[in-house]
């Protein structure tokens, strides 16, 4: 007897899941419920942080794996089979956090330091700015402001950059063996290697 295979649903989180503006999933419930009622998982896929993610599964009631900063990572119920042995393993709740990115958020940080001073750019990311910054710029509550500093291999700038700042950045970025990605609304730097 031949039976289908099962699927996953993979989805980006902001703009997509998320309003782009309020980050509400209300739109998104009635095609949660069918996917739970399918017992369809849902794998989310962004540039956020892993405490990010596990808050949203929580509000949205669901326990599902997440990859997370843009492919720097993968969060695992830890009821699931674990991943590779090889993988860096970090405990966080209730699941195990496997990275794939060999660059670190502390190691980003650095370097975009080294890049204002050489170039004047003014650089600034999400845990440069206090809660209520991080409001004013993002629309994200003061209480998110942890979760989305809580960064492990990526650095998202929490500022406008022009197009002469975008073009001299990523190309410092490929000197150095980063990507610049644009979401939709930031930049975030993460290790060229990998990617959603």
């Amino acid at each position: 007897m031949h039976t289908r295979p099962p699927f996953l649903l993979f989805t980006d989180l902001d703009g997509t899941l998320l309003d782009h503006r309020t980050y509400s999933a209300d739109a998104a419930m009635p095609a949660l419920e069918w996917l739970k009622q399918k017992a369809i998982p849902l794998i989310f896929c962004s540039s956020k942080t892993p405490e990010e993610q596990v808050c949203l599964q929580e509000k949205l009631g669901i326990r599902q794996p997440f990859i997370f900063e843009n492919g720097g990572g993968a969060g695992i119920p830890v009821e699931m089979p674990a991943m590779e042995d090889n993988l860096l393993i970090e405990p966080l709740g209730a699941y195990r956090l496997y990275y794939f990115s060999s660059v670190t958020a502390a190691e980003i940080r650095h370097f975009l330091k080294e890049i204002a001073i050489k170039t004047g750019l003014k650089l600034s990311v999400f845990d440069d700015l206090t809660p209520e910054e991080m409001q004013m710029v993002t629309g994200l509550p003061p209480e998110a402001h942890a979760r989305a500093s809580a960064r492990r291999c990526s650095m998202t700038i929490a500022r406008t950059l022009d197009e002469d700042s975008i073009r001299q950045l990523a190309l410092l970025c490929r000197e150095r063996g980063l990507a610049l990605s644009r979401g939709g609304r930031f930049y975030t730097l993460t290790d060229e290697k990998v990617d959603k």
